[in-house]
């Protein structure tokens, strides 16, 4: 009998402690799964390039002198924006664990066809992060998604989703702006003329307001040189023309050594802001489809620009002091907002 009582307190203790270890257990997997984590201790600074693939295509950016830059399209500049956007999502948002099975992948939008593969790199090479992106969480275009670190299974719930900062270009993020958003430049000031046309220089001065009570900051009024005599324009048709050039976007890069984009050189538009920098923009031919090549003398990039944009480099004095019919010709060939991005 005492054998048996012995054996009995035995088992009981082992089924105690079991029973322990597996309340243990499952309360530390509930604070696993329940704790925000970060995906890697990774710094944003501590990223050189990195490599997003999708559906067979891949793209890679790399950071160069504090710009990032897609050296795979004659070096085109990227909105830096979207990279920050980008990489934040990946090493500053915390995640949730939801899931380790395999099995599971199809459900998160991570199953081999379905998720993007992004890869961080420092800028020796050095692997930092390698991940998949699935759906956005609780779907698409939500702003948290499911992600997978591509050398484990387990998947996390990220509050933050970094499909949100490609846009639907190829390759994606690009700054397509003839005057890179990257190069910091104040307002246009003034603008000297290259070409057989009869304007010269286009510029602002500070004037004293008409109003009463004047607003805050310096009032200005625009004149124009042509061959003949200075004259006062329109400030909304300088605003207008101005404007137009700081959004005016390419329809495509080039080698700048493309033969024959000079042959027929059309001018140049000398580009000072308030601070004095000047950006040299020359124009030159037109290629086979009927699109005007412009390098930009600064950066070196070669684009090619629509015809109903190239006309538009050049104003006529009318187009100065003519009062512009509304939508403007410039608003027309270069609208305002997101379009703008698109070709």
């Amino acid at each position: 009998m005492k054998r048996l009582l012995a054996i009995l307190l035995v088992l009981t203790s082992v089924l105690i402690l079991a029973d322990h270890s597996l309340r243990a257990a499952r309360h530390s997997q509930r604070l696993h799964t329940s704790a925000l984590q970060l995906l890697a201790p990774v710094a944003i600074e501590q990223v050189g390039a990195f490599q997003i693939a999708a559906g067979g295509r891949n793209w890679t950016y790399v950071l160069r002198d504090s710009t990032w830059r897609y050296p795979a399209y004659f070096d085109a500049f990227v909105q830096n924006n979207r990279v920050d956007q980008f990489l934040k999502s990946l090493l500053q948002a915390t995640g949730t664990v939801v899931g380790s099975e395999p099995g599971d992948w199809q459900h998160f939008g991570l199953a081999p066809g379905q998720a993007i593969k992004t890869d961080l790199v420092d800028p020796a090479g050095v692997a930092l992060l390698s991940a998949w992106i699935g759906r956005g969480a609780p779907g698409p275009g939500a702003s948290e998604s499911y992600i997978r670190l591509a050398a484990a299974d387990t998947i996390y719930h990220l509050h933050a989703n970094p499909l949100l900062a490609l846009d639907n270009a190829n390759p994606p993020m690009l700054d397509r702006h003839v005057l890179p958003q990257v190069l910091v430049r104040r307002s246009i000031a003034k603008i000297t003329f290259e070409h057989p046309g009869l304007l010269q220089t286009l510029y602002r001065v500070e004037t004293a307001s008409a109003l009463p009570t004047a607003p805050d900051g310096p009032t200005y009024a625009w004149l124009a040189t042509f061959a003949a005599a200075e004259d006062t324009v329109l400030n909304a048709n300088a605003f207008a023309y101005t404007s137009f050039l700081t959004r005016l976007t390419y329809e495509a890069l080039h080698d700048p050594r493309t033969p024959d984009a000079f042959a027929a050189p059309a001018g140049k538009l000398h580009l000072e802001d308030d601070a004095g920098t000047v950006d040299v923009l020359e124009v030159g031919s037109q290629n086979a489809a009927g699109h005007t090549y412009l390098r930009h003398a600064t950066t070196g990039h070669l684009y090619s620009l629509k015809a109903e944009k190239s006309a538009l480099l050049f104003p006529s004095k009318a187009a100065l002091t003519d009062t512009l019919p509304d939508p403007s010709p410039y608003q027309l060939a270069q609208p305002y907002g997101p379009s703008m991005f698109s070709n």
